[in-house]
């Protein structure tokens, strides 16, 4: 018996994953914002002399490229469950494992991982701008805080976004490999659907549709308030 490949079953299956999507989009969103965080707050402190910010960075940075995601993912995974487990038995602390969200624990791991990546995009960002603006800053009177607010970070969002759109697409693909500690997202909730159906092949193409136009979606969008921005930054040079 040949195979067909059955359209329906790949719509059904997109419209069960869809249900989804806020967990993919919550779980790479957060965690890209806490890397984010953490990775300007390293590459500022660096920018002013630092040398911590450079070495903390520089840590996250080979973490970040040597080890593999979903090795983190289970690492962290275990270490928080067992933690807990230790914590409630042998120190007596009330806490119930099965309440503990998984969703959290991905976006730990995410976030970790993310550091690393967003390091390097914003250490190229403010190289790009270099230190003559901070000292400009200074020669009017600014404090440290307010050119980095005012004349820094117009500047490095500009030259940020094209690398910071690169993490954004990585990281939302990367969720897709939190199936692996039961978080029910976009890719998990089509295996799920599929085990009742056995459309493997069309579950896998309708998951990859939805994270296309998701990826292209989200690409136009970055790419559109680039060009603004720097539209707005020649207009008021």
């Amino acid at each position: 018996m040949s195979y067909r490949f059955n359209t329906d079953l790949m719509t059904d299956t997109m419209i069960n994953a869809l249900k989804y999507l806020p967990v993919t989009l919550s779980l790479s969103f957060i965690s890209l914002v806490l890397a984010l965080i953490i990775a300007s707050i390293l590459s500022f402190k660096e920018y002013l002399g630092d040398k911590k910010g450079f070495y903390i960075g520089r840590v996250f940075s080979i973490y970040s490229k040597s080890i593999p995601v979903i090795l983190t993912l289970l690492t962290f995974n275990h270490a928080v469950y067992g933690i807990a487990g230790y914590l409630s038995e042998v120190v007596g602390l009330n806490i119930n494992i099965k309440k503990i969200d998984p969703l959290w624990i991905g976006i730990l791991a995410l976030s970790i991982n993310g550091i690393g990546y967003l390091v390097e995009t914003m250490r190229s960002a403010l190289k790009s701008v270099g230190k003559g603006q901070l000292e400009a800053g200074y020669s009017v009177g600014m404090t440290t805080f307010q050119t980095i607010r005012e004349i820094i970070l117009p500047q490095i969002m500009i030259e940020a976004l094209p690398n910071l759109k690169n993490n954004v697409t990585a990281t939302i693909k990367l969720s897709s490999i939190a199936f692996s500690i039961a978080i029910i997202e976009v890719f998990n909730s089509a295996l799920i659907y599929t085990a009742t159906t056995y459309a493997y092949i069309e579950a896998y193409v309708g998951c990859a549709v939805i994270y296309w136009i998701l990826n292209e979606l989200i690409t136009g969008g970055i790419g559109l308030l680039e060009r603004n921005l720097r539209i707005k930054n020649k207009a008021t040079a």
